[in-house]
């Protein structure tokens, strides 16, 4: 018979607020959740007496206590998954809801005829397993309110059409900045319609993701985006997955850029376009389904 062990926790990053007792499964209690949080300040408190008070040192160790795998579909600088600038075929699990902010400089923005910094506020929902629809607001930053600048609004539609699966690698095909205000497209300013496909391999203790795409300017734009071939990969050590580093070609500069997930729900990302320019954001995300 197997032994009993009380209070076990089950496995799984779902399953945190569960014990198993016997076999037997049990939420939580109020007072064992406020347990927890007490012995997580405990550990916080003994972590900085351990450390001298040294507020640098401090933060980083405290980051890394909070740090958690970074999802396959981390948003890049555009808002849909992929790797700094380019999209790839990640995708998110079904039902989830992403948002945040980037900040683009002039010198990687044709949008502003390369004057002017950009801030980027994307969203994007994982509307059925292999469907995504994704819209970026792009408002150009330092121009006069007597100007009346208007937010470029890009909609954006991702359809996987396989799988990563044995030797087969995801595909997606990407359909971006698909309505304008103007029939002739001068209001599309990051048009582009993509193919790309990702794969994840598995080295020793490193996982590596490649990926290449194909974009083509079929939807009348007069500014696009990933036009020709595009590629690039994405490195994690696996037993730090919350860490990930990525370099690429955008079809028009090479680009790298890492990211930090925090809190199973935070992505940080930081990035130097061009080898030159420094670019950061940051996006949260959740699981619809699980609010209802």
């Amino acid at each position: 018979m197997r032994p009993c062990f009380l209070g076990t926790p089950i496995s799984g990053r779902r399953q945190k607020n569960l014990y198993s007792i016997c076999g037997a499964s049990f939420q939580k209690s109020d007072w064992e959740k406020n347990a927890d949080r007490l012995s997580l300040g405990r550990n916080i408190y003994s972590l900085k007496r351990a450390i001298g008070g040294n507020s640098a040192v401090f933060g980083i160790l405290l980051l890394l206590m909070f740090t958690n795998a970074v999802s396959g579909g981390s948003p890049s600088l555009t808002g849909m998954p992929g790797l700094v600038h380019i999209p790839s075929a990640d995708f998110m699990r079904d039902g989830v809801i992403y948002g945040g902010v980037n900040l683009i400089p002039r010198q990687a923005l044709p949008y502003s005829h390369y004057s002017n910094d950009g801030l980027v506020v994307f969203g994007a929902m994982t509307f059925l397993p292999f469907l995504e629809f994704d819209l970026r607001l792009t408002k150009q930053l330092g121009i006069p309110p007597s100007q009346h600048h208007t937010v470029d609004r890009s909609p954006s539609v991702r359809l996987k059409i396989l799988r990563d699966k044995g030797w087969r690698p995801a595909v997606v095909i990407g359909f971006q900045d698909i309505f304008s205000t103007v029939e002739r497209g001068e209001a599309r300013h990051f048009g582009s319609t993509f193919i790309v496909a990702t794969k994840i391999y598995k080295i020793n203790n490193i996982l590596i993701s490649p990926t290449l795409g194909y974009g083509l300017s079929i939807i009348k734009a007069s500014q696009y985006e990933f036009i020709g071939l595009f590629g690039g990969a994405k490195f994690q050590l696996f037993s730090q997955r919350q860490f990930a580093l990525s370099i690429e070609y955008d079809s028009a500069s090479v680009n790298v850029g890492a990211d930090i997930s925090m809190l199973e729900m935070m992505n940080l990302k930081c990035a130097v376009l061009d080898l030159k320019y420094f670019s950061i954001g940051a996006s949260m995300h959740f699981n619809l389904f699980g609010v209802f």
